[in-house]
C-alpha cells in the first residue's frame, strides 16, 4: 500500500500509478522514484479515529468494515453521530486513504494505506517540523521521559 496523501514536488501521487502499484501492474523501483523526498498531510485527529478503527477491524479480518460496525464496534465514535462518522469517512476517500466499495444495501471500506506506512510518515513529518529534522535530538528527549 502506498500514500495518496503524501505529496512530491506540491502535486498528489497519480492514482493510477498506485491502482496498478497494488495490481501489480507497476514495478516497486517506479513507485520509489514518484515516492522521493515526499511530504506529509497529516490527518485532522477526527479523521485520525475513524481511520484507526478501520485499521483495527482490517488487521483483526472483517471483511466487510461498514460504517455502522465501525459506531458499533468503537465507544469512542459512539460520541458522534453516524452522519458525522460517514462524512468522516467521504473526506478519507477523497484523501486517498481508504476506498469504498457497495455491497448490497451498505458501503464497505477498507484501507488503501498501512497503519506502519502511516506512522513512518507522520514520524517523519513530526521529526522535521518539531526538531527540524534532528533524530538525535528526538532521541535525547525519549531517554529523560
Amino acid at each position: 500500500m502506498r500514500y495518496l496523501s503524501c505529496v512530491n514536488n506540491s502535486k498528489k501521487l497519480d492514482i493510477c500509478s498506485t491502482i496498478m502499484y497494488n495490481l501489480g501492474c507497476v514495478s516497486k523501483k517506479f513507485m520509489e522514484i514518484n515516492m522521493e523526498e515526499t511530504t506529509f498531510t497529516k490527518l485532522p485527529d477526527s479523521e485520525l479515529e475513524v481511520m484507526q478503527a478501520i485499521w483495527a477491524l482490517d488487521n483483526s479480518g472483517e471483511r466487510y468494515i461498514s460504517a455502522g460496525l465501525i459506531v458499533n464496534r468503537f465507544p469512542m465514535l459512539q460520541r458522534i453521530k453516524l452522519t458525522t462518522v460517514l462524512t468522516l469517512i467521504n473526506r478519507l476517500i477523497s484523501k486517498g486513504f481508504i476506498s469504498s466499495k457497495h455491497l448490497g444495501r451498505a458501503n464497505c471500506y477498507s484501507p488503501l494505506i498501512s497503519l506502519i506506512d502511516y506512522r513512518k510518515c507522520a514520524a517523519k513529518d513530526f521529526i522535521e517540523k518539531v526538531y527540524l529534522g534532528n533524530k538525535t535530538e528526538l532521541l535525547d528527549d525519549i531517554k529523560v521521559i
